[in-house]
């Protein structure tokens, strides 16, 4: 057998038992994964909406809404994903509204890539906390003192991320909006 034949089908052996145990190792895993997302979504749920005992999944006009619940199971507020593009890549959020959809429960991040010391600081418990309580009508606006109803402050040096969250909230609440308002007017 030739050099070059040689080397193609040892190559294309160890290739193929290379993506076999990938798969392998994949399917594994999957299931681990998938549960772990499922415990990471009830834990921000709790997060954003930090008086309920348990919540309900619901879906209206498309959208998959979280309404929480207290132990005598009246409202306590919505939950909605929101996610759209950061500095760095995709930032994934759940925001928790009050019943009358007018005030900001709170934020949870869910999954970001953005830059260790700068973006991600996005994450931090005090970030976070400057969503809470905010005034969501007609829009959350980012500023740089935060002193206004409805504003935000910007992490310094993480101006992009700060907009981009701020931005995810706003099309998160639109949705939830559109959402409940439609599907009252359709029942």
């Amino acid at each position: 057998m030739r050099e070059g034949t040689k080397m193609v089908v040892v190559l294309s052996l160890v290739g193929g038992l290379s993506g076999a145990s990938l798969a392998g190792v994949y399917r594994f895993a999957l299931p681990l994964i998938e549960k772990n997302q499922r415990l990471e979504l009830k834990r921000a749920i709790f997060e954003v909406l930090p008086q309920s005992v348990k919540y309900r999944k619901i879906e209206k006009r498309g959208e998959v809404i979280y309404e929480g619940l207290d132990k005598e199971k009246n409202l306590v507020g919505y939950a909605i994903m929101g996610k759209g593009p950061g500095y760095q890549g995709e930032i994934k959020l759940i925001l928790g509204v009050a019943p009358d959809l007018k005030e900001i429960k709170g934020i949870e991040v869910i999954e970001m890539v953005e830059t260790p010391g700068l973006g991600a600081r996005i994450d931090s418990p005090e970030f976070k906390e400057k969503f809470r309580g905010l005034f969501a009508s007609p829009k959350v606006v980012l500023g740089r003192r935060g002193k206004r109803e409805g504003e935000v402050e910007a992490l310094t040096g993480a101006t992009i991320s700060s907009r981009s969250v701020v931005r995810i909230v706003n099309e998160a609440l639109k949705r939830l909006w559109k959402a409940l308002k439609e599907g009252n007017e359709n029942q």
